[in-house]
């Protein structure tokens, strides 16, 4: 299984960031859970009260302890 995450900066100062986590996963596949990061950063860079945010990074990690 895996989870969704987003990196997002200050577009004014990018070294102030915030991780960003799914709330609708996990995931049963990695292509699912890129899907859904995609999704997110869609979501980030559409939401105008985020503009002052730029995405600076997705992933998806593989939960602990969880067989896929």
């Amino acid at each position: 299984m895996f989870e969704a995450m987003l990196l997002i900066c200050l577009v004014a100062d990018t070294s102030d960031c915030a991780v960003f986590e799914d709330i609708r996963g996990p995931y049963e596949t990695i292509g699912q859970c890129n899907d859904r990061a995609a999704e997110m950063t869609i979501e980030v860079m559409n939401d105008p009260n985020l503009k002052k945010f730029v995405v600076s990074g997705a992933r998806c990690d593989r939960i602990s302890g969880v067989k896929t």
